[in-house]
């Protein structure tokens, strides 16, 4: 009776002597799980294996159960972790364009790294939908969530619903012909407004490596990107030049210069081939004028650009503070200075 009793608890202790002696982990690793429970070990103890998942729940994991499981480690070689998100495109949208707004999307968020780049590929084809699978890399398992919604939030910015969108549908990439219909600053503007501004839009191809806007310089339009991706850097007061962060497909810039007439503070430079769709800032000013209401939310965009370049430009120059001052600790150091 005692040893029927006893059972389950020798089971977790002697497979928890096992998974000792092989450590397929250790704490702080990220682990995912047969069952799809994945998250970074905090407690290994004599019965059991706790992990915190991405909801910042604690899961806990016996270990006899965890010694039947197939368990994939992605901290055993590094930290850096491998995460995917699914996403159904319209079948209207050609497959070869549908695969690179994704993988662009993903390499304009910040959470994701720069190297191994990002990836997409269809996945599965369904009546009027393609599934496709973006494949991105992080720094670690807990910024996993955070990237996944940042894509979604990136793609939406170029696949922003109409007003006639049903919710069975997928996602659908629009194309020029629908660009005042789905930005949000000028989808309240009439036909006619729309139709004139149509006649002026600027198309503008640009290749890699190409310098799009130089800080200082003025820009008299403003751009929309319509696929490409685009690398944002800026020059602080101490002559530095530091990156600031990627737009990519349905991102804008140049609403700064648009309303207050003042030239670039960042330089702009493209990381893929990519297209801008632009609107001359004398086109734009007697529609701004003759609807206050579009000012507003022109100048709530500014506002955080402004609020964003303020808080780097603080962040710079306290990285800099604190570069010399861990010099200058290092020199007293090692020539055995007093304070």
């Amino acid at each position: 009776m005692l040893g029927l009793a006893l059972q389950n608890t020798l089971g977790d202790v002697f497979s928890g002597l096992s998974l000792s002696v092989e450590k397929p982990y250790d704490v702080g690793d990220a682990i995912l799980l047969e069952g799809g429970v994945e998250g970074e070990v905090i407690q290994i103890n004599w019965r059991s294996t706790h992990l915190r998942n991405a909801q910042n729940d604690v899961v806990i994991i016996p270990h006899s159960s965890m010694a039947k499981m197939r368990i994939q480690n992605h901290s055993a070689l590094s930290a850096r972790y491998g995460g995917s998100l699914n996403v159904d495109v319209d079948s209207r949208n050609d497959p070869d364009f549908a695969v690179e707004i994704l993988k662009q999307a993903a390499m304009a968020c910040p959470s994701i790294l720069e190297e191994p780049a990002p990836s997409a590929a269809a996945i599965a084809f369904m009546n009027e939908r393609v599934t496709y699978e973006i494949s991105f890399s992080t720094s670690s398992i807990a910024l996993a969530g955070e990237a996944r919604s940042q894509i979604i939030g990136q793609l939406y910015k170029r696949a922003r619903p109409n007003r006639h969108f049903s919710r069975a549908r997928p996602i659908y990439f629009f194309g020029e012909e629908e660009f005042f219909d789905r930005l949000v600053v000028l989808e309240s503007l009439n036909e006619q407004e729309k139709s004139q501004l149509g006649m002026k839009l600027i198309r503008r191809h640009f290749n890699s490596g190409e310098e799009l806007l130089a800080q200082g310089v003025k820009l008299e339009s403003v751009q929309f990107v319509s696929y490409g991706v685009i690398d944002i850097a800026r020059q602080v007061a101490d002559g530095r030049v530091l990156k600031v962060r990627r737009i990519g497909p349905g991102d804008v810039f140049g609403e700064v210069s648009l309303l207050t007439g003042t030239a670039a503070s960042t330089t702009l430079t493209a990381i893929t081939p990519g297209l801008l769709l632009g609107l001359r800032s004398e086109d734009l000013k007697p529609i701004l004028e003759s609807r206050p209401e579009l000012v507003e939310l022109v100048c709530h965009a500014v506002a955080r650009k402004q609020h964003l370049f303020a808080h780097f430009d603080k962040a710079a120059f306290q990285q800099v503070v604190i570069e010399q001052h861990d010099l200058l600790s290092r020199i007293k150091n090692f020539f055995r200075l007093s304070a």
